[in-house]
């Protein structure tokens, strides 16, 4: 419990828990439209509603975050730290992650495309990357969850890109986790 509300942690870790899933989620984007997608999805998007949708993701419960994280980083991540290498420890939360996300593929309102099952893997290492470097603070990757799933669902679906041009979106946001990923088991000896 004391990890969910361990919020005092440098400044750096906000920005990166913050900044780097909206890099990858406009970063997506970006490469989306300069593969033929239309940018109206980019340029219809609401400021107010997205910190709306952030905060409510931050404090309700059946919203991913609040409700995902202390099980997964709050729980799971000490005990496989305990004895495994933070490489190895992530690598199966990710791949355990992965299988609770299944379902979703087969919800029609959810929608998942089975590719985000490789990018919600690489999250993963992000989000041990966080509570490593922040002493276990499981409040940072409830911020940083929530951001990271704040845009991208405002850029597909009914309202915004929508076939080929949705799947291209799920092929890059994967790719571009990925790289994240890779960056940090490169970069980072702690990881």
């Amino acid at each position: 419990g004391s990890r969910i509300i361990r919020w005092r942690v440098d400044w750096r870790w906000y920005a990166a828990a913050i900044l780097i899933p909206l890099a990858v989620v406009f970063g997506t984007g970006g490469l989306n439209v300069a593969l033929g997608a239309p940018d109206s999805a980019l340029r219809d998007l609401e400021l107010s509603a997205l910190v709306l949708t952030f905060a409510l993701r931050l404090v309700i419960p059946v919203f991913a975050p609040l409700g995902e994280e202390p099980g997964w980083r709050g729980f799971a991540l000490p005990r496989l730290l305990a004895d495994r290498p933070p490489f190895e420890a992530t690598l199966i939360l990710g791949l355990i992650v992965a299988v609770w996300h299944v379902p979703l593929i087969f919800i029609a309102s959810e929608d998942l495309a089975p590719i985000l099952l490789l990018a919600t893997v690489a999250v993963t290492f992000f989000y041990t990357w966080l509570f490593i470097h922040t002493g276990g603070s499981v409040f940072i990757t409830i911020v940083a969850h929530a951001t990271e799933g704040v845009v991208g669902r405002e850029l597909t679906g009914d309202d915004a890109w929508t076939g080929a041009d949705e799947t291209n979106f799920a092929l890059l946001y994967t790719a571009l986790w990925c790289a994240v990923a890779l960056a940090l088991l490169v970069f980072d000896r702690k990881l």
